[in-house]
This record gives structure tokens, C-alpha cells and sequence, in this order.
């Protein structure tokens, strides 16, 4: 089963791949990168212990 974490992880990889290949309509390219950095920093946070992420159970 894949975390949350690991699900962001594959998300960020994904949008950078879409810009690597150069091959996505203008208006997308500031939104790739909003959710590259936004992965970015919630990644970060839960890697720092600042939340927990729910297992589900709860």
C-alpha cells in the first residue's frame, strides 16, 4: 500500500516529467510548477514531523 507521502512523491515526478518533454499547452506550465512546489513543501512537512499522515484508521 503507498503512503500519501509516496503518492505526492509520484504526483511531483510526473508534472516534472510533463515539463521535460516540453509538449504541454502554455497555460499548464505555471500550474505544473504550483503543484511541483506544493508537493515541495508538504513533503518536506511530513518528512520534519510536522503533521502525521493518517493511516487511515482513524
Amino acid at each position: 500500500m503507498n503512503t500519501p507521502l509516496m503518492e505526492m512523491t509520484k504526483l511531483k515526478d510526473w508534472a516534472q516529467e510533463r515539463l521535460r518533454e516540453g509538449r504541454e499547452p502554455p497555460w499548464s506550465l505555471y500550474c505544473m510548477i504550483q503543484l511541483i512546489e506544493a508537493v515541495e513543501v508538504l513533503s518536506s512537512g511530513a518528512e520534519a514531523g510536522f503533521f502525521e499522515l493518517s493511516n487511515g484508521t482513524e
